[in-house]
Parts: structure tokens; C-alpha cells; sequence
């Protein structure tokens, strides 16, 4: 069974939804602007209200797949979800190059680790705000969803159970997992301590 709701979250997961509305728009996100296939390339190459679009139609993607699993066995619940990021960040239908997974890690991680899911949010709150002396209109985002993601399994063990602490670790895993991977089809420009701490090519 949790093999079943791991493959049907990877295929809902791959639905991508940032791509496709570039595509729309008559730009591939994955050889402009960041090369992520994401809301936040969509924001900067297709314009505000499409990232918003983008931004709940790949929400909807983990609730889609993980609120039918709420009477489900935990491990069920944690594959399909799991499931979800993979498919989110490997699609089979860009060449299993995807987004970075984080917004698919939050929706579904409020339905399987709320409270660890919430320290998170408040790191990245803190990373959105926080802007260096350097490099004006930049942010910290990248650096506090690295500390959220390597926290997140001892935050939900210690907040939300067992079972919880499976999920957060696996998704925190996925998601560091592909911002090593960059953006080949763009070339890597940075080193892994570049991608993996600032989420930079």
C-alpha cells in the first residue's frame, strides 16, 4: 500500500505547474532567469500573479495527495507525501529536472509535522527579513531553509512523534538532495557549498 501512494504522489507531484505556465507565456523557466522550475523563477520571468497561481497550484499538488491518506496508516501517509517531493523535484516529463520542493515539503509537512513545520516557517520568516549589509534586495532565505531542513527531523521527533520525525527527515534530505543538483540544464557555475548553503548555481 504505501508503495501505491508513493507512486500516485510522485505522479500527482510531477504535475509541473511552474513550467507550464511559463510555457504559456512563451518562456522555459528552465533556461532563464535562476533555471529553477519553481514559483520564484515564475515571479521574476512571468510576472506576480502567475507566481501566485504557481504558488497554490503546487500547493494544491501535496494536498491533493496527502488529505485523502488522513485515515491511512502512518507509513502510507509518510510515502505519499514523500512521494509528492520526489515527484515534484524529479518529474519524468522535464527530464527529471524539477523545482526545489520546498513549498510541496511544507504544505504536506503541516498535515504530518505541524509543529516542527512551524519552527520552520518561523526560520524562514527570519531569513526573509534578515537582508546583509551587501548586496541590497537580497535575502537570507536560502541560508534558513538549510538550517529549517537540517533541524526538521529533531524538531518534529521532539514536537510531533516518530512518525513525523520519518517525514521531516526524508523531505529535508530530498530537498538538500536537489539543490546539490543545481540546474544542469544550465550549467554549474558554483560549487556544492554554493548550491547546498545558498542555493546558488
Amino acid at each position: 500500500m504505501s508503495l501505491i501512494a508513493f507512486a500516485v504522489g510522485y505522479l500527482v507531484g510531477s504535475i509541473p505547474f511552474p513550467y507550464l505556465i511559463g510555457a504559456l507565456r512563451g518562456v522555459d523557466l528552465r533556461r532563464q532567469g535562476t533555471g529553477n522550475v519553481g514559483t520564484e523563477n515564475v515571479a521574476r520571468l512571468v510576472g506576480t500573479p502567475w507566481a501566485v497561481a504557481s504558488f497554490f497550484l503546487d500547493a494544491g499538488k501535496a494536498l491533493a495527495v496527502v488529505v485523502p491518506t488522513v485515515d491511512a496508516a502512518e507509513p502510507v501517509r509518510v510515502a505519499a507525501a514523500l512521494g509528492v517531493i520526489v515527484g515534484h523535484d524529479w518529474p519524468i516529463w522535464l527530464r527529471f529536472v524539477g523545482g526545489r520542493g520546498e513549498l510541496v515539503t511544507l504544505v504536506a509537512g503541516a498535515l504530518l509535522a505541524p509543529r516542527a513545520t512551524v519552527v520552520v516557517l518561523a526560520l524562514l520568516a527570519l531569513g526573509l527579513l534578515w537582508r546583509p549589509r551587501e548586496g541590497a534586495g537580497r535575502t537570507r532565505l536560502a541560508e534558513a531553509w538549510f538550517v529549517g531542513a537540517s533541524v526538521y527531523p529533531l524538531l518534529a521527533w521532539t514536537l510531533d512523534g516518530e512518525t513525523a520525525a520519518l517525514y521531516a527527515f526524508g523531505a529535508g534530505a530530498l530537498t538538500m538532495i536537489r539543490r546539490l543538483q543545481g540546474s544542469p540544464l544550465l550549467g554549474r557555475r558554483g560549487d556544492w557549498r554554493s548550491r547546498l548553503l545558498h542555493d546558488r548555481d
